[in-house]
């Protein structure tokens, strides 16, 4: 009918038809790859450059080039026209094609081969099968696709290889009976960390940041952060388990040294007169007293021990400074929230369990809120920057402690 006509002069089929509109091309107009070949592996002409010629770049063509392409591409060459020109520009779509047929080839084996491993990589992770899901990262790793290894970065099938390192010798309980299952715990986080670190220390390597491919990559921008996380972890994990361990020994050696105790428990069962009742059965005076050693020297232990983290996160924090010298580590928001939080955890560190004086005592409480005040900066500079910051409850804790003092 004449309405149709109207509504749809070119006659498209209704699964094109509805296209046009979202992408504001006029329905009385040719598909733009019906007038230029190259569209869309090549940018339309300018509109102004073509009306300067004395056509528009969406306007239609005369009747004889719109209903049918150039004679070149049928390999013949228009009356008037360069052969050699025309023969060249045949080329060019032939090669045009023939590198879109290869890409497209390309990716259907990529996704044929990789999109299988990584399926069944998430199949076994979710399965809690991290053996299994170990072995097909390995061949995930390992494959190639037309000669060409892939990359990880892609799909960020890197984070599938965190986790496989962070679970390994999941499920396992202790051997012994006397082994603490916490602590089990822990010693297993602290040697997974240690291998996730060399991870991402590969990865750095591998990929330096590049400012040309930053946003289309990931590079060391992005795994630097994780790196560093990673350490931190490791360092906490590491100061629990040695809290742990001296809480073990500490209640051991009161265990051991309780014995006469419980025999002093009982000693109203027997006659107080009587003289054959040993000595070291009639309870200690000095018992207290050694209770309250040990109680001191497990105090000093864990002061020491604080003092072994705080030197570790120092050495930390001094690898990040020089990391985050130069731009872009240096606006970067993660880095920067890291390392704040690197600073709230050394102030903590640095004040002393057991002070020994007044003066070691507030030495301490002053480096805690210099260190907090840094990390107050480093918080308040990510929301300069416009960076993403969820822990809003950190700036109002840090502020309340500028209101107290």
């Amino acid at each position: 009918t004449n309405t149709d006509a109207v509504i749809n002069p070119l006659s498209h089929p209704p699964d094109i038809l509805k296209q046009f509109i979202p992408a504001g091309h006029p329905a009385d107009q040719p598909l733009p790859s019906a007038v230029h070949p190259y569209f869309p592996h090549r940018p339309i002409p300018d509109p102004d450059d073509a009306a300067a010629g004395g056509q528009s770049a969406f306007s239609s063509p005369p009747p004889s080039e719109a209903t049918s392409p150039p004679a070149s591409v049928w390999g013949g060459t228009e009356a008037g026209g360069d052969g050699d020109d025309e023969g060249g520009w045949e080329s060019e779509v032939r090669e045009a094609a023939a590198a879109a047929a290869f890409a497209e080839k390309q990716s259907r084996a990529y996704r044929k081969h990789v999109g299988c491993l990584a399926t069944a990589l998430q199949r076994f992770l979710a399965a809690g099968d991290v053996a299994a899901a170990r072995r097909v990262f390995g061949l995930l790793a390992r494959a190639r696709v037309y000669g060409k290894s892939v990359d990880l970065r892609f799909d960020r099938y890197w984070e599938y290889g965190t986790e496989i390192l962070m679970r390994a010798g999941e499920g396992w309980g202790p051997v012994d009976e006397d082994e603490d299952e916490e602590d089990v715990r822990l010693e297993r986080i602290a040697a997974n960390l240690k291998q996730v670190k060399t991870y991402y220390t590969a990865l750095i390597r591998q990929h330096p940041w590049n400012s040309r491919h930053h946003l289309e990559h990931y590079g060391s921008l992005d795994f630097y952060p994780s790196l560093f996380s990673c350490e931190m972890e490791g360092v906490h994990t590491e100061h629990a388990r040695g809290l742990k361990r001296l809480e073990r020994e500490h209640e051991a050696a009161s265990w051991n040294g309780s014995d006469h105790d419980m025999d002093f428990d009982h000693q109203h069962d027997r006659d107080p007169l009587d003289l054959d009742y040993p000595m070291e059965g009639r309870g200690s005076p000095l018992a207290g007293v050694d209770d309250s050693q040990s109680e001191m020297r497990l105090q000093r232990e864990k002061d020491g021990l604080r003092l072994h983290t705080l030197e570790r996160m120092k050495e930390l924090t001094k690898r990040m400074d020089d990391i985050m010298l130069p731009p872009p580590f240096n606006k970067d928001s993660e880095l920067l929230r890291l390392r704040g939080m690197a600073a709230l955890y050394m102030g903590d560190l640095s004040v002393p369990i057991a002070p020994q004086s007044q003066e070691e005592q507030i030495e301490g409480e002053q480096a805690r809120a210099n260190l907090r005040a840094k990390a107050k900066g480093l918080f308040l500079k990510i929301k300069e920057i416009g960076g993403d910051f969820e822990e809003q409850w950190l700036l109002d804790m840090l502020s309340s402690d500028d209101e107290g003092d």
